[in-house]
This record gives C-alpha cells, structure tokens and sequence, in this order.
C-alpha cells in the first residue's frame, strides 16, 4: 500500500486490485488512481500516504477496524458505510512502517 517506484505495483484503494503507477484508473473499478490530499492539498497518487507532505491516507473502520482510504465511502471489508471519511487529519491510521 506504500508508494512503489515506476513500474511497481501497488494496490487500487478500492477493490484491492494491482495497479501500476503509470496507471491512471483502476483496470478493476475504473476508480481514478489521483486524489487530492487531504493534508495539503496537492495532487498525488492513491497510493499509502500522500506524495508531498507524507500525511497518511487510511483511517480505520468503524465495523471490523480494518484500514479503509479516507475518501472511500464504504470500508472494502465489510461494506459499513465511512461515518467521518475526512477526519484523517485528526483521527489518522497510526503507520508502523
């Protein structure tokens, strides 16, 4: 889930499908593989954390506590809808990476 080098993959926020990052949707959702970060603003990847400032992109499910994106409206999981799905710069996934 961290940001690959070029031509690695990393897996597509929603349906947890291998993606490359040269890729600009996901072959498997047609979900677009660029957000807008949360933190500052900035174009980047879906990828782990955010390109530029480094700020996590995952927070936990409210159901089954697994990491969910923090824009995904529902946790890949368990299907429960995201209650807070941008309170990642208050409430962020702790990285122990």
């Amino acid at each position: 889930m961290g940001k690959p080098e070029p031509n690695n993959t990393y897996v597509c926020p929603d349906c947890q499908k291998a993606v490359t990052a040269e890729m600009q949707h996901c072959p498997g959702c047609g979900r677009l593989l660029w957000i807008v970060c949360p933190g500052c603003g900035m174009k980047t990847r879906a990828y782990k954390h955010c390109e530029f400032c480094g700020v996590l992109l995952y927070i936990r499910c409210h159901r089954c506590n697994k990491p969910v994106y923090f824009d995904n409206q529902y946790c890949a999981n368990c299907a429960q809808k995201v209650k807070d799905r941008y309170r990642i710069l208050h409430h962020p996934l702790k990285d122990n990476a």
